[in-house]
């Protein structure tokens, strides 16, 4: 995901018809710094908000992975991303 960018996969999705599946994966949920999770998981949000039908997930979660790393992905969805009911 992160070396084509979202925006790649956004057209791929609109193109098919298809709603947008974006997730941060545990290594990066593991090693990297709160402050970075936040703005990759913006920028897939943003993208994937843009007339779209995005979902977001956060995949294969460690026990290992931080707290305050799961916090910081969980507070980027609420903060960034809109619910439908």
């Amino acid at each position: 995901m992160e070396k084509l960018g979202p925006q790649f996969y956004k057209q791929c999705a609109q193109k098919h018809d298809l709603s947008l599946l974006l997730g941060l994966g545990a290594a990066f949920l593991n090693n990297a710094a709160p402050e970075e999770i936040t703005r990759r998981a913006r920028r897939y949000i943003e993208v994937g908000n843009q007339d779209g039908r995005p979902w977001f997930y956060l995949r294969n979660l460690s026990p290992s992975a931080p707290d305050v790393n799961i916090q910081a992905a969980a507070q980027a969805v609420h903060r960034f991303g809109r619910v439908r009911c």
